[in-house]
């Protein structure tokens, strides 16, 4: 899987081009697929871990002290890059959709 900066290195390659722009969305939506699926194991990975952390003591922990003790844990720390990733490629997702637009209407004003 392609970083977000591999992503953006190569739509300034071929952001004139309309085919390599939907193989890029095609790609990117592929792996944004992949890491909904890696989020949801890990929602219910933090679901089991506040609602064993927030009864464990006496008062019970708030729900903020229980977030942040989970984004200390490996598996909060992989939940969060997730998180950021997921928001990167909609993004991304969003400028191909643009730039395919752009590439299209100026291929066709070209003939």
């Amino acid at each position: 899987m392609k970083t977000l900066q591999e992503y953006r290195d190569e739509l300034v390659l071929i952001r004139d081009s309309p085919q390599k722009l939907a193989d890029l969305a095609l790609e990117a939506g592929a792996d944004y697929a992949y890491y909904i699926e890696q989020s949801g194991e890990l929602e219910i990975k933090r679901s089991e871990f506040l609602d064993a952390e927030k009864y464990r003591t006496t008062p019970p922990l708030s729900d903020k002290a229980c977030e942040n003790k989970w984004k200390v844990t490996a598996d909060g720390q992989e939940d969060v890059r997730i998180h950021k990733r997921l928001k990167g490629l909609e993004k991304l997702m969003s400028i191909i959709k643009n730039a395919t637009v752009v590439a299209t209407v100026s291929a066709r004003n070209q003939y």
